[in-house]
């Protein structure tokens, strides 16, 4: 049965209804992937008035943080390093300035008054050798604190001679008359020590003091001496008998005293000192 004209106008309408449609999908297509190729806003942040998250304000921050604290590490450990090299630098200089004037000469001139100092037997012997040439008219001996050796061989019975006791000995055996020699000072564990109790024994007298002791103890010791006596006039002498060598690296006992004294110095001009017994 064919059509009737209702039936032709409605069919007609339906397909422009549907050719209508078809557009408005593809919009809402085209709408979708514009929406899903814009960029997201991570979760937790909020936008900002330039366009920038919070987020990334913070990552520059943190990185900005960083930065520094990578710089200040770097100028700490550049500081400290040129500290170190400039402390081995002057610890290399001292220690050759000790060797340098680690000498056994015999002093450039005679002296009211000789103090010989303790630390080993040789020095007494020196002393008495520039007694006997008149380097000095009078010896002054200090007393000395006993060695912790001389303690535990006198709790089981055996008795080691002092250190002064055996300095007078020697002098006395070398044609050093009593009434020359003075004993000064008790129980003095330094060379600081000795030259301030016999700084309190000569008082503000001007004399010439000519110190006897090792020869890389003798650039200290005279130090230490002018400090203490400052309106003395300070020699100091080396003994021979126990002579510094040259080549002092290849030396096991030089090579170990002399960076003792390196460390004695540095100590005693950083202002320390080591100080105890008296004057009598």
């Amino acid at each position: 049965m064919p059509d009737s004209a209702d039936d032709k106008r409605r069919k007609h309408s339906s397909r422009s209804n549907a050719v209508q449609k078809i557009p408005s999908a593809a919009a809402a297509s085209s709408a979708g992937r514009a929406v899903s190729s814009a960029p997201r806003q991570k979760q937790g942040t909020r936008p900002a008035a330039d366009g920038n998250t919070s987020g990334a304000g913070g990552r520059v921050r943190h990185i900005s943080r960083r930065q520094r604290t990578l710089h200040a590490v770097k100028t700490f450990l550049a500081v400290a390093g040129a500290a170190a090299i400039l402390l081995c630098v002057l610890g290399a200089g001292g220690l050759l300035w000790i060797a340098g004037n680690a000498t056994t000469e015999y002093p450039p001139r005679k002296a009211d008054v000789m103090v010989v100092l303790g630390g080993g037997l040789h020095r007494a012997m020196f002393a008495a050798d520039l007694y006997n040439r008149g380097y000095a008219p009078v010896v002054y001996v200090s007393r000395t604190r006993p060695r912790r050796e001389a303690g535990v061989m006198k709790q089981h019975g055996y008795r080691m001679p002092d250190e002064p006791e055996m300095y007078v000995r020697i002098l006395t055996d070398k044609g050093v008359p009593m009434r020359d020699i003075r004993m000064y000072g008790y129980d003095l564990i330094s060379t600081v020590g000795e030259a301030e109790a016999l700084a309190g024994i000569l008082g503000d007298r001007k004399l010439t003091v000519l110190v006897v002791t090792a020869p890389v103890h003798a650039p200290r010791a005279g130090m230490v001496f002018r400090h203490a006596l400052p309106r003395c006039s300070i020699l100091t002498a080396g003994s021979p008998y126990d002579p510094f060598p040259q080549r002092w690296w290849n030396d096991q006992d030089a090579a170990r005293n002399l960076l003792l004294e390196g460390i004695k110095t540095l100590f005693y001009l950083a202002g320390g000192a080591f100080r105890t017994g008296g004057l009598q």
